[in-house]
């Protein structure tokens, strides 16, 4: 964590936080996520502490300026490029 809150506390402005948000509820989701959270209705955000998906306190700090983008599911970086323009 130290080399992260370096690197975030040099370039705030451009550091981007990605956070996995879970489906809301089992069932839900897209595509091979429907099917994931229909097994593991656990890992949903009903049945989990929200605490778990937000930015951890330490790096918080730094946003604003850095931003945070949520992503629903996991794919390669192009997407957040596209997400925060």
């Amino acid at each position: 964590m130290p080399a992260i809150e370096e690197l975030a506390g040099g370039h705030a402005e451009r550091t981007i936080f990605t956070r996995f948000i879970p489906a809301g509820r089992p069932g839900e989701g897209m595509g091979m996520w429907v099917q994931y959270y229909r097994r593991w209705a656990e890992a949903t955000i009903e049945n989990i502490d929200a605490e778990l998906i937000e930015l951890m306190p330490d790096l918080k700090r730094f946003v604003p300026p850095a931003k945070i983008v949520d992503k629903k599911s996991i794919c390669p970086g192009p997407k957040v490029a596209s997400t925060i323009s």
